[in-house]
């Protein structure tokens, strides 16, 4: 099991949905990150710089999605991982993104596990979904 950094239920807001009225406001989403890279060395010199700073992920990621519109949750999830992958040292991400979309539901979403090469690793690596 790798180890990992995780991020729970981050709220931000984004223009996001299939019409152009639903992008017209930004609206709420809920992201479940877990970030794996290996944290022997940060856990043995208690070293930030050894690690991911979390803060550092939540502020890229409020950042780009500040300006960001898209119509789909699959294509947030994607780019957001993309982004973490290119300004981040790490080996593996999992997303899910989630919004309030139907009544009958608390949220609905998408979870996409990317890595380095592109390739998405079987789930046995160890993450568990929220």
């Amino acid at each position: 099991m790798p180890d990992k950094i995780i991020i729970h239920n981050l709220k931000l807001s984004c223009r996001l949905g299939i019409s152009e009225e639903e992008r017209k406001d930004p609206q709420e989403i809920e992201i479940d990150l877990e970030i794996a890279r290996d944290l022997r060395e940060a856990a043995s010199t208690d070293d930030v710089s050894k690690t991911v700073d979390y803060t550092g992920v939540v502020a890229h990621i409020e950042h780009y999605l500040k300006n960001k519109e898209c119509k789909l949750l699959e294509r947030v999830a994607e780019e957001i991982s993309a982004e973490i992958l290119r300004q981040f040292e790490v080996d593996l991400v999992l997303i899910q993104v989630r919004k309030k979309a139907l009544k009958q539901t608390d949220w609905m979403g998408v979870e996409l596990i990317r890595d380095r090469k592109g390739i998405k690793p079987s789930r046995a690596v160890g993450f568990q979904s929220s």
